[in-house]
């Protein structure tokens, strides 16, 4: 053990000598002569612990040789506190090196440790890791939820500890961040940047000013965030952070890049990109700032130049795939430059993949799960408070009854009698005061309740408009662009184009009324629901017959059966994906819809007399995947009949239900 000590001393002189004396700080050298002179091993254990996590982004072997060094020591004389430290600095040098599995093994360690021998100042730390971790793999929900137990947990067991509580508030500024919650990200920021000014935390200072940029940018006040990220990049490197200094340059080029100062943001982001293998690189920085290089050269017609950066960017998702979770600029950049570049079958993959993340991103479960974390947040404050004011009021009491039995000790009876009886109302006025305030609680609630539900039929009805009508709109405009852009087209193939688009373009207004005309009724009725069917069928300018049928539509189930706006879209969309695929792909002469209910459920069916297809073998395209999410959404099941020259059969059954109606 000694020999690695040594071997690890002179490795850290080689280091020192070989780099300029600005990057070997006080603090690291105050470690390294600790570490290597002291005969505590309290001192020499926490400054090997500093300079293992130093080293974990500057010089990870060097850091893993401390820890298997020094966690074999520490374990071998029974130093608790110490090898849980340990513990945790190892969980992070895995996490940073992308070992997942490994990382989260020893966070969880650690943390069980921290609680069996009542290390508080360690347990707050691995509870801020572990929400790390889940950051670091996408998992914004369980992030925020431990970063605002870190938070938490700080305020109890050191309710002075301002300094160390800036790191949570920034955290969960962060998380807010990437939920695109920037006006609740910038009040985390602010809380923690004045903490760090008071303090002159260097480093933590950089790091808000770039958090703060970022979230000016996202508001398009460019002029605030020039200011922050400039002040970001400064603080950098006025505490020798060449790491965050590299890392502040793909922020700065993206302000830049939305001013047009294109240059100079290809300069910025070439520099961030550039970021030297001594400091580590960060998988999600680097794929996070290919995707805005990506931008910039599709802007300015370098689209060569935006190809090769796709194809390497590409390497990132491979090597990590929670990136996923940021590929959503990625693709839909790729697919414009890969449209400009005519390599259309690789636009409409990149397009398909972009679809697909905005789908999967911040859904209402993800919204609804967030308030709850700052609901519980909220709730245990209150109760803290609470409990903290009730034994404020308990001592007191005490104190007075105290005083009460020595002074007047002749009247103590009559005195506890007094305060008895006034106990005994005070009790009953406040027993009616909380029934009474119960009861008006109940009510503001339901209000509240009827509110939220309107509120988020409104938002899901919005984000499908976004989605579907958004993504339309943007095809029409890349396609025009192409056709502005190109010299040697011919005129039959612009008028061939311009037609198809024409097409595109009338079935985007028709589905952009169709969602105008839900987002104005809270409940659709069945009968409308048909109605809107048989004027679609109308519409349609083709040579197969539709027909709509129902059983039983005078019955008082069809009359009264309601279902909520976001319920009648989803119904309505699935019936006509179904339709035009009959129109488009079967080869019909004859389409019968028909509406029918049954043991509770509302049964509809697509028949087509057309050639039909093997389901076995043939892939499901977009549109029938689109129609499996609208049924699952409804809770209904969608079933598919096929066979090649006998036509193709879909069922919807969807429950009568409170959810739908």
């Amino acid at each position: 053990m000694k020999d690695l000590r040594a071997i690890l001393l002179i490795t850290y002189f080689i280091f020192c000598f070989g780099k300029s004396i600005g990057q070997s700080t006080q603090k690291i050298d105050r470690s390294w002569e600790n570490y290597a002179t002291s005969k505590n091993d309290s001192v020499r254990l926490r400054a090997a612990n500093e300079l293992a996590f130093h080293y974990i982004f500057n010089n990870p072997n060097i850091a893993d040789s401390i820890l298997k060094l020094e966690l074999s020591n520490a374990k071998k004389n029974n130093l608790e506190f110490h090898f849980t430290e340990l513990t945790n600095t190892r969980g992070v040098y895995y996490d940073v090196l992308g070992q997942k599995d490994s990382s989260k093994v020893y966070f969880e360690r650690a943390l069980n440790l921290s609680r069996k021998h009542n290390i508080q100042s360690l347990e707050v730390r691995c509870i801020n890791n572990l929400g790390m971790f889940n950051w670091n793999n996408g998992q914004f929900k369980e992030a925020l939820d431990y970063f605002y137990k870190a938070l938490e947990y700080s305020k109890k067991i050191n309710p002075d500890d301002d300094k160390g509580q800036s790191r949570y508030l920034s955290n969960i500024g962060l998380i807010y961040q990437e939920l695109m919650q920037f006006e609740k990200a910038i009040e985390f920021h602010e809380k923690a940047l004045a903490i760090r000014l008071k303090y002159d935390m260097t480093k933590d200072i950089a790091g808000s000013y770039n958090n703060m940029a970022i979230c000016y940018k996202s508001f398009n006040d460019l002029d605030q965030a020039e200011k922050y990220i400039k002040l970001a990049i400064e603080f950098a490197e006025k505490a020798d952070q060449p790491r965050l200094f590299y890392q502040f340059q793909g922020t700065y080029g993206n302000i830049l890049n939305l001013q047009n100062k294109y240059e100079m943001a290809e300069k910025a982001y070439l520099t961030a990109l550039n970021l030297p293998e001594e400091y580590l690189n960060y998988n999600r920085t680097k794929f996070i700032t290919s995707s805005n290089l990506i931008d910039l050269y599709y802007n300015t017609r370098q689209f060569d130049k935006a190809k090769s950066v796709i194809q390497k960017a590409e390497n990132f998702i491979h090597e990590d795939p929670s990136l996923y979770n940021y590929a959503e600029s990625y693709y839909i950049n790729g697919a414009k430059v890969y449209f400009a570049l005519q390599d259309t079958e690789k636009a409409d993959e990149y397009f398909e993949f972009y679809t697909g993340v905005k789908d999967s991103l911040f859904s209402n479960q993800n919204a609804k799960a967030l308030a709850d974390v700052e609901a519980k947040l909220k709730t245990k404050e209150k109760e803290a408070e609470l409990a903290k004011t009730k034994t404020e009021l308990l001592e007191k009491e005490l104190k007075v009854r105290q005083q009460n039995l020595i002074i007047y000790g002749s009247i103590a009876l009559i005195i506890v009698l007094i305060l008895l009886s006034y106990f005994i109302i005070q009790s009953k006025q406040l027993k009616n005061k909380k029934i009474q305030k119960e009861a008006e609680l109940k009510t503001a609630l339901a209000k509240i309740e009827l509110k939220n539900k309107l509120e988020e039929q409104r938002l899901r009805i919005s984000r499908d408009l976004h989605d579907n009508i958004g993504s339309q709109l943007t095809f029409v405009i890349s396609s025009l662009q192409f056709i502005q852009h190109q010299k040697t087209i011919q005129f039959e193939e612009v008028k061939t184009k311009l037609n198809q688009l024409s097409i595109f373009t009338r079935q985007t207004i028709h589905e952009l009324r169709d969602t105008i005309w839900a987002m104005n009724k809270e409940m659709i009725e069945l009968s409308d629901l048909i109605i809107r069917f048989k004027n679609f069928i109308n519409q349609l300018d083709i040579k197969q017959n539709i027909s709509v049928t129902t059983s039983d539509y005078n019955g008082e189930q069809f009359k009264s059966l309601q279902f909520s706006a976001i319920s009648g879209i989803q119904i309505y969309r699935i019936v006509q994906e179904a339709v035009n695929n009959a129109i488009k792909h079967a080869d019909s002469e004859d389409i019968k819809i028909h509406f029918e209910i049954h043991n509770q459920q509302l049964k509809i069916t697509i028949d087509d007399d057309g050639k039909g297809y093997n389901t076995e073998e043939q892939e499901e395209g977009n549109g029938l995947q689109n129609m499996k999410k609208r049924a699952e959404k409804l809770n209904a099941e969608l079933k598919i009949h096929s066979k090649i020259a006998s036509g193709t059969q879909v069922k919807l059954n969807i429950p009568i239900d409170t959810e739908n109606t």
